[in-house]
């Protein structure tokens, strides 16, 4: 067998590995995706089904940020679910930052 002849041999079963190799990462990517996909969409399920179980329990974030601004004056930094309500962060006016507790029922 001629060198030439044995590296036209070598390119044809490299180029057969490679199309493999290729098909298999196309795989792999599309396996990856459809999980992730799964996962997002259940994240989205559990995300509305908490904002629900919050609306049926009391008040909204919102709501709570806006009884924390007008009981204790300042700047809402932030606003987090906390049990069986809120956690307010409030800048105050001195520039104190202050964390108070609103509870959901009210």
């Amino acid at each position: 067998m001629s060198v030439c002849h044995r590296f036209h041999l070598t390119q044809i079963k490299t180029g057969v590995s490679r199309r493999y190799a290729g098909l298999g990462l196309v795989l792999v990517l599309l396996i990856a995706g459809a999980v992730s996909g799964n996962a997002q969409a259940d994240d989205s399920r559990r995300d509305r089904q908490r904002g629900q179980d919050r609306q049926q329990q009391g008040i909204s974030a919102s709501q709570a940020a806006e009884r924390a601004r007008r009981q204790y004056g300042g700047e809402v930094l932030k606003v987090q679910h906390d049990g069986n309500g809120y956690r307010v962060k409030l800048l105050l006016p001195s520039g104190i930052v202050k964390s108070v507790y609103i509870p959901a029922g009210g």
